[in-house]
């Protein structure tokens, strides 16, 4: 593996589907399904509002691709592309 020495996830015990797998079961125990359930919808709601964020901001970020689930990729224009782009 280039650059092993450097990774530290393997090091990790909070790295990997297995802890992730505890990591939910932990929350599920912990909230229930409803407090769960509402966490989930609570974070669907700022991701719409991030997006309308991103979105009312044309001229300084652009999305890169629609929403998925709980990921939203865009782009940032520092100053010296905007002005770029402006001029086109």
């Amino acid at each position: 593996k280039n650059g092993a020495e450097y990774d530290l996830g393997d090091l990790s015990y909070t790295c990997g589907r297995r802890t992730d797998a505890v990591k939910l079961w932990a929350m599920w125990k912990y909230y229930g399904r409803s407090g769960l359930g509402a966490r989930v919808d609570q974070k669907v709601d700022e991701l719409e509002c991030f997006v309308g964020e991103v979105r009312k901001r044309r001229n300084t970020f652009a999305l890169a691709c629609r929403p998925w689930p709980f990921n939203v990729n865009f782009f940032y224009f520092p100053p010296r592309i905007r002005e770029v782009l402006e001029q086109r």
